[in-house]
């Protein structure tokens, strides 16, 4: 018996100028006979994303009954088509954000504290201190054979935050994710800054500059790759390859459509940043799903806002 069936490389990327590609999981990236290694890429790898929303969540609404789901809270009813796969914890309390011996007041300003589960010392100066988040405990079991370990997001840029109360750096505030007790990570407002993260936008400065007076789309400098990988794909490779740069084109099309309206932003807004909350968080939330599909990285963070932010809500 002679086995032909070839195989590309896992992290094989489109390059082009200015541009690099993840590619998405495809069936032409297993051997022949290698389903162990299939199985544990296609259904077995963990990915995990945290959440982190100010000023509460109300607790009642999130109240159920110990056992087998039946009938979900209103708040949760978007999960009802994956009910019998998920696993709701309730019943927990925040402890690292409360206040220490002899302290009051501060909750705001310590409830990022609550996924390292550790109590920020109290401090505006050098000297902060905190534990590692799960994220990025996670990260550092997960997340090393990725192109990022990581991807921290949010919507709301640190510009918008004009104080941090009650004696604490403002660390505690703007990050969640602590790769060690002194290492807050940054998160990235800008959708577009977001995208040139994960996809590129020109390895040095002449490139970036050529591709932004050029417009084109990021894809077009891979177009010729594109081409010589498709026919080397079987069907079901060339469509799973081509649904997920057509995700890409869209996303580009909606931070296009973005620079290019006529509407000024509110002063308030920075420039890039969606003025719609909306526009915002589904930007946002696509550009982690595109990130988990090309396995650029597999542990994503997400803020709403800081915690003693003023943001409202109109939408």
């Amino acid at each position: 018996m002679f086995i032909t069936k070839k195989h590309i490389p896992r992290r094989r990327f489109l390059q082009g100028a200015g541009a690099t590609i993840a590619l998405p999981l495809l069936e032409s990236m297993f051997p022949a006979f290698a389903p162990s290694a299939k199985a544990e890429a296609t259904g077995k790898t963990p990915r995990f994303v945290g959440i982190f929303n100010p000023h509460g969540w109300e607790p009642a609404h999130w109240a159920m009954e110990p056992g087998e789901l039946s009938e979900l809270p209103f708040i949760l009813k978007p999960l009802e088509p994956w009910k019998n796969s998920i696993t709701v914890i309730s019943g927990l309390d925040a402890t690292s954000s409360m206040p220490g011996p002899g302290e009051t007041g501060g909750d705001h300003s310590r409830s990022a504290a609550t996924f390292s589960g550790v109590q920020p010392k109290k401090t505006v100066s050098a000297d902060i201190h905190l534990g590692i988040t799960i994220d990025q405990i996670i990260a550092q079991k997960y997340g090393q054979s990725s192109v990022l370990p990581s991807l921290q997001v949010k919507c709301e840029d640190q510009s918008s935050l004009a104080t941090c109360p009650w004696g604490y750096s403002c660390a505690y505030v703007n990050s969640v994710s602590w790769s060690g007790p002194a290492r807050p990570l940054p998160f990235e407002a800008n959708p577009q800054v977001v995208f040139e993260q994960l996809f590129g936008d020109g390895s040095n400065p002449q490139e970036r500059a050529s591709r932004k007076q050029a417009k084109a789309s990021l894809l077009d400098a891979v177009t010729v790759e594109v081409a010589r990988l498709n026919r080397t794909l079987p069907a079901t490779d060339r469509t799973r390859l081509n649904e997920y740069l057509e995700d890409i084109r869209e996303i580009e099309r909606r931070l296009k459509n973005l620079a290019n309206s006529s509407e000024l932003p509110a002063s308030e807004v920075p420039f890039g940043i969606p003025e719609s909350f909306t526009d915002h968080i589904n930007l946002l939330w696509d550009l982690q799903v595109l990130a988990f599909r090309g396995d650029i990285t597999r542990v994503t963070t997400l803020m709403y806002a800081h915690d003693v932010s003023m943001r409202v809500y109109p939408d």
